[in-house]
């Protein structure tokens, strides 16, 4: 997409990105000018399967030149064998065949193991490897499920008819937008960001003219806009992991993060965007790692009025939808542990953020147990369906603070070239809070079934100086742990002892997918607040207080936010005449009239990278996303 000085409203850029993605469907998914059908191959790309809502490796066979809203799909052999329904010729029976490549030396290689290279086909060495060889196209045979005859093409009749047939929006195509930008103009990048998240489903990616042209190394920055792609596009190769991260162990390495590899972890970060005005909104994005090296991330974007607290039913949809997509992503293991990092709660909140926001996350993973698990029930009769710890995995809570005024130095030389205490310092005594014991929500069970761990550590929290600095004085993050109940509730190998909860934050600093070293913070929060920042730039289009909307976008509108408890009463906003502010949450004006969606749908900002149905219709289907990965 090329948008130029003049585009500067919503309409003018819709209306590129719009063309662009027409054009590449018209020319890729359709393959209107037999660019692919001349060379013997097809589009590769992905699909939803609607069995286990996994995302599948597919290719695309291009319908008639009458047909635009229909393709053909061929699947791996391992997931559906089938691709066409041939008839012979002679007898004009049917069969169900799969098609093959004929080249020499080869009888029948599977259409996903030769391709054109730009010059020549090439065949995969072996069927797991990425090393191919040169060979010579003969044509396509057509395999029966004997997995022994094979049909030649005179044999059958032409243009045999494909046995699986999907709508063109359900294939991905494209799969990512390369927006090329005039000028660092906030507004123009704002509008971009709100056509990709919100209207068109597509990640996009943008290069700016004026900053390429004034760089001494191109090169460099180049670099960069590609491990932000790199980051945004997973594929069945890297699953979207730049490079792995390794630890020491006592008979060797280990691959993943320290501790979140062991079981199913649920590592989440929330990072919180506050606009201006006692009146205004804040903007939650969040985030959470679905694999054990927490590189690859699924996002979520909330918005509700101002306030420091994230609202019980908001926080709920936000940890319900981001606990449907691990366990989509994780072929149906849902999380065992939970371990959540958030950013924005100053000193005096922290008491509030203990109370409020962990019994929403509780509530959430009981909800969510219920939705996953039928028969799902808690044999504690305190829970009275609200979850508790009996119900739900154990959870650990931490404040990240940046804003603080700790500063670590070394003591003497040599410390590094910028006299900064070098990357990975950590400080947990002397200076720390020792009010923080270790905190427990429950009464620990007598029941001789549940084991528990013998931790003596009492102080959690810690500073943290995971980048080195390169200018100035390093500014560690204070992380406040608010609760480690991993420490104690045996659900996985190994307790989150200290010395474990501290190796942990400090290997994720080098996940983050566009940095090559370590970051001041962890990535799951880093990509939340950029998410929320991303969103704040553009949610006042969508509310209709800036600018003019597309007909075709649809905006979002206020819902009134459930009444809060007494004591909560005296934090809420209030006006000049000292009356309260109405809070709300707001939804998808699509959306909006039909109550019987969940909440955690209504509110969904970002509807092509939820785990539900793109269509309304079918919001009842969980799915993982095309590429749920926005803000790197």
């Amino acid at each position: 997409v090329h948008t130029d000085n003049r585009a500067r409203n919503p309409g003018e850029i819709f209306d590129a990105v719009s063309t662009a993605i027409e054009k590449a469907r018209y020319e890729i998914l359709l393959d209107r000018s037999e660019l692919f059908q001349s060379k013997k191959v097809w589009f590769k790309s992905r699909v939803i399967n609607k069995s286990n809502g996994l995302v599948e490796d597919c290719l695309v066979i291009p319908p008639p030149q009458n047909i635009d809203n229909e393709v053909g799909i061929i699947l791996r052999e391992d997931v559906w064998r089938h691709t066409h329904e041939i008839t012979n010729v002679h007898n004009g029976e049917t069969a169900n065949a799969r098609i093959m490549g004929k080249f020499v030396g080869y009888d029948a290689v599977d259409p996903f193991n030769y391709r054109w290279n730009g010059q020549s086909h090439e065949v995969r060495s072996s069927a797991n490897s990425n090393s191919w060889t040169r060979a010579e196209f003969l044509g396509h045979v057509y395999a029966l499920d004997d997995g022994k005859t094979l049909v030649s093409e005179a044999e059958i009749e032409r243009n045999p008819m494909p046995t699986m047939r999907l709508e063109t929006w359900q294939v991905e195509c494209p799969c990512v937008l390369l927006v090329f930008l005039p000028d660092n103009t906030s507004e123009r990048y704002h509008i971009v960001k709100m056509a990709s998240h919100f209207s068109f489903g597509v990640p996009c990616q943008c290069a700016v003219a004026d900053t390429f042209s004034r760089q001494k190394n191109q090169d460099q920055y180049c670099s960069n806009i590609a491990l932000k792609l790199n980051t945004k596009l997973s594929n069945s190769w890297n699953k979207a992991r730049a490079w792995g991260t390794y630890f020491n162990t006592g008979g060797g390495q280990e691959g993943g993060i320290p501790w979140v590899k062991d079981v199913p972890t649920f590592v989440m970060g929330i990072g919180v965007s506050h606009g201006l005005g006692a009146d205004s909104i804040s903007v939650i994005g969040a985030s959470v790692a679905l694999d054990e090296g927490c590189m690859r991330m699924a996002q979520e974007l909330k918005v509700q009025t101002k306030s420091d607290m994230i609202a019980d039913s908001v926080m709920q949809d936000i940890v319900k939808a981001l606990a449907i997509q691990f366990t989509t992503a994780n072929k149906g293991k849902s999380p065992e542990r939970i371990l959540v990092y958030r950013d924005g709660i100053s000193e005096g909140n922290l008491n509030r953020s203990k109370e409020n926001e962990l019994r929403s996350i509780r509530q959430a993973f009981y909800d969510f147990h219920r939705m996953y698990y039928p028969n799902f029930s808690c044999d504690n009769s305190h829970c009275e369906g609200r979850g508790c710890l009996f119900c739900t995995p154990p959870i650990t809570f931490i404040v990240c603070q940046s804003q603080h005024s700790i500063r670590v130095v070394p003591d003497e030389e040599p410390a590094d070239r910028n006299k900064n205490v070098h990357s990975g310092t950590c400080l947990d005594h002397t200076v720390m809070d020792f009010r923080n014991k270790l905190n427990m929500t429950e009464t620990l069970p007598e029941d001789p079934s549940i084991e528990l761990f013998e931790v003596k550590d009492e102080g959690y929290d810690f500073l943290l100086t995971a980048q080195g600095g390169l200018k100035g004085t390093s500014k560690p993050i204070y992380y406040r742990v608010l609760l480690n109940e991993n420490a104690i509730w045996k659900k996985g190998p190994t307790p989150l002892t200290k010395d474990a909860l501290q190796l942990c934050t400090y290997h994720q600093s080098y996940q983050y997918g566009t940095a090559t070293k370590a970051v001041r913070s962890v990535p799951v929060v880093y990509y939340s607040k950029r998410l929320a920042e991303m969103a704040m730039g553009y949610i006042n289009y969508l509310r209709g207080r800036k600018g003019e909307l597309p007909d075709t976008v649809g905006g979002v509108i206020g819902n009134q936010l459930e009444d809060v408890s007494e004591e909560e009463q005296k934090y809420l906003p209030r006006g000049r005449d000292g009356a309260p502010i109405g809070r709300f949450k707001f939804v998808r004006q699509d959306a909006d009239p039909n109550e019987s969606l969940p909440s955690e749908i209504r509110t969904e900002l970002l509807p092509s990278f939820s785990p539900f149905e793109r269509r309304l219709e079918d919001s009842n289907k969980w799915r993982s996303p095309f590429r749920p990965h926005l803000s790197a």
